[in-house]
């Protein structure tokens, strides 16, 4: 209601003068009251409006960090651990102990990784997949060498673990070894594209004879690598071990470190046949 329409009403009213001028005088101050509580309320109201949407933002870039963050956590690998028999395969293993990638390093590592699903397994899961893989456990079961080597990539703890784990595995496989090497030890590994388990043996073999190359022992299995190096006069830890008369357990060596003295710091093996 505005000022004419209130006038208009009060001049139809017969009063005093003094009467009129008064009631409307209460009127216009009760009218200007109810506006300017309207205009508080109305005011207040859009920085709560303003304060909840910004919490809400707050709280979804929470969100988002803590996705980004744990996406990183998850897909990043702080070890590896590399199986060869003669298909060669390098599975990457995240902090939580789950394979987020893995590489057929060889045409025949890459047929095993088509027919082994191994990706979010346990790496103890992924290894056993893959050493009980038909081919696989064809070529163990006819003499065949498997070779498992846990890379340590910086973090110590998580990879006695996981060589504590892979030994477990491999103990229930004929034929398999397991090691634990730096990354140092085998950071040429990938300079003359040979899995990290064969680069290994290759440096125990170049130590007898060093003419031997990369490429000479690239399309050899490491049953065959094993033999080379031992018709150098050479042994492999793994295998000593058996010819110690061990039965069926794990041969420890020292401990993964933090020195990196181009030796392997942990070697196990597992009994099984050999010919």
């Amino acid at each position: 209601m505005n000022e004419d329409k209130i006038r208009r009403a009060f001049d139809a009213v017969h009063a005093e003068d003094a009467l009129k001028e008064r009631t409307l005088a209460v009127v216009r101050a009760q009218t200007a009251g109810e506006k300017n509580a309207r205009l508080v309320a109305a005011g207040s109201a859009r920085p709560a409006r303003v304060l909840t949407l910004r919490r809400r933002l707050a709280v979804a870039a929470c969100l988002v960090a803590a996705l980004v963050v744990g996406g990183w956590a998850w897909f990043t690998p702080t070890a590896t651990i590399s199986v060869d028999v003669n298909p060669s395969v390098e599975l990457g293993i995240n902090r939580f102990d789950r394979v987020v990638s893995a590489r057929g390093v060889n045409d025949d590592g890459r047929a095993l990784l088509s027919e082994v699903d191994v990706w979010g397994a346990t790496y103890d899961e992924a290894v056993d997949r893959l050493l009980a893989s038909a081919d696989v456990s064809a070529l163990l079961a006819d003499g065949g060498q498997a070779e498992v080597t846990v890379v340590d990539q910086g973090d110590s703890d998580q990879c006695e673990r996981l060589l504590e784990g892979v030994e477990a595995c491999t103990s229930e496989h004929e034929n398999a070894h397991c090691h634990g090497v730096s990354e140092d030890e085998v950071s040429g590994a990938r300079e003359v594209g040979l899995s990290y388990g064969k680069y290994r043996l290759l440096l125990e073999i170049q130590e007898l004879d060093p003419s031997v190359t990369a490429d000479d022992v690239r399309d050899l299995s490491m049953r065959e690598m094993v033999d080379l190096l031992e018709g150098l006069g050479g042994s492999d830890a793994g295998l000593a071990g058996d010819d110690a008369g061990t039965e069926g357990g794990a041969g420890a060596g020292a401990e993964f470190g933090d020195g990196h003295d181009g030796a392997s710091r942990h070697e196990g093996h597992h009994g099984g046949h050999r010919d």
